[in-house]
């Protein structure tokens, strides 16, 4: 296989798991419109005659009773993994790499003079800092980041097979959770030590 066609195989999966990626964003909407919809036809059933009703949409149009319209909690949940895995994660790695580290620069070559990128105590300073910011923010930000999306991923799966097939079953327990994630922090360290 050539250059040309491994480039053409790499953006044929990239494409695939794009498009799977926005098929799966569809379902989500989807399931959460049925979700809205399933709640709205249990609340016109429960309440009551047509009379009660409109007397309802007067008091809710004039401020009176307040409608709770809440995000779709799928979508919610989505959103949040995204937020923290995404958003946290890259402004820690940009904020160490633009903010940081220049301003350290900045400030030893203030208290020592001008150094340059070469110098052997800049490099040894920047390689420190390195592992210290991995070391106590990255990782602990990192096994935080599991166990949140343990629950949050959870969360999905329960309120997805709820808007699907009725009532989620409560069977899985938090031991099997947390087994799960230690069990995949294990497994991610192993490959960290032997990608380190």
């Amino acid at each position: 296989m050539n250059v040309v066609e491994k480039c053409q195989k790499i953006l044929r999966l990239f494409l695939f798991g794009a498009k799977d990626a926005l098929q799966g964003t569809v379902v989500i909407l989807k399931l959460d419109e049925t979700n809205k919809l399933k709640n709205t036809e249990k609340h016109q059933i429960r309440t009551g005659s047509v009379l009660e009703q409109r007397r309802r949409e007067r008091l809710q149009e004039s401020g009176i009773v307040q409608t709770h319209n809440e995000t779709p909690k799928i979508w919610r949940r989505v959103v949040d993994c995204c937020i923290w895995n995404g958003g946290i994660f890259l402004v820690s790695l940009l904020a160490f790499d633009y903010l940081l580290l220049p301003n350290l620069q900045s400030l030893t070559s203030l208290v020592f003079g001008n150094l340059n990128r070469d110098n052997f105590f800049w490099s040894f300073l920047t390689n420190f800092l390195s592992w210290s910011i991995s070391a106590l923010w990255i990782l602990p930000l990192f096994i935080i980041s599991k166990v949140l999306n343990t629950f949050w991923f959870q969360d999905i799966a329960d309120e997805a097979y709820r808007v699907q097939r009725g009532r989620a079953s409560n069977q899985h327990k938090i031991s099997d959770s947390l087994s799960d994630t230690v069990f995949s922090l294990v497994m991610q360290s192993l490959f960290l030590v032997q990608i380190t």
